[in-house]
């Protein structure tokens, strides 16, 4: 994996993930990934459980969320091929003909977005207040065949959450629904996912480290908006509202 500190991840276009099975490179090559499809994911996952008089069963399922994604995103492959030799794009749903694990594979790749400590050994270094900044790290892309790019130094600064943006995290990660019936109940902890990217649009002020047809995003808050990938819209608001990690 080839790590990548100096460019910018481009939000626009296709968006490539590979890796290799057994030693074989493959690639899923989709088209850009736009904030309803990540909705439409983030409302297919289920983190629930039910009870009746036999017992009580726990549901957590984020792979056919995951699956779907793949499916209604995924124009092109490459490292596959029939039997016979043909293109497997040439095939009757040749999507769905794709090994099981690989296509989860890549759902797990483009929801690779996650924290990046932000260390400081200067006892001079001040924690600025009025305003708070995230740094991601992300696997975006390739440019070797079976290996991902991973970028550090994602930043996302935001304006400071009001009491109001704090009352909303709190009551929806806290958020449970029962729903009664005949034989027991069903609790559903419903996706927050949504509400942090609403969180996102209304906090956020700059970026760094992401660009637009070869424009850096900046403080262009209306791009910003409406490009960044909904996945780290999501893993940035989880993490200006976590505590403090020592």
């Amino acid at each position: 994996m080839e790590t990548n500190t100096n460019r910018s991840i481009e939000l626009a276009g296709e968006r490539i993930v590979s890796f290799t099975d057994r030693g074989q490179p493959v690639a899923f090559i989709f088209r850009k990934i736009t904030l309803e499809d990540w909705k439409a994911f983030f409302a297919a996952l289920i983190f629930e459980s039910e009870s009746s008089a036999e017992g009580r069963v726990t549901r957590a399922d984020t792979k056919t969320a995951g699956l779907a994604l793949v499916d209604s995103c995924l124009e092109h492959v490459r490292g596959y091929k029939n039997s016979d030799g043909a293109d497997v794009e040439q095939l009757t749903n040749w999507k769905q003909r794709l090994p099981y694990g690989h296509r989860v594979k890549a759902a797990e790749l483009l929801q690779d977005a996650g924290v990046s400590p932000v260390l400081s050994e200067d006892s001079a270094f001040v924690i600025a207040v009025g305003e708070d900044r995230v740094v991601l790290r992300a696997k975006w892309g390739c440019e070797a065949p079976g290996t991902m790019t991973e970028f550090q130094g994602l930043s996302h600064s935001f304006a400071q959450p009001s009491a109001e943006h704090q009352r909303r995290y709190n009551r929806a990660m806290s958020e449970t629904r029962i729903v009664a019936s005949a034989n027991g109940s069903r609790t559903i902890h419903p996706s927050r996912h949504p509400l942090m990217m609403e969180l996102y649009d209304e906090l956020v002020r700059s970026v760094d480290g992401y660009q637009v047809s070869g424009i850096a995003l900046g403080e262009n808050l209306p791009l910003i908006r409406s490009m960044m990938d909904g996945m780290h819209k999501v893993m940035a608001v989880q993490q200006l509202f976590a505590p403090a990690i020592g």
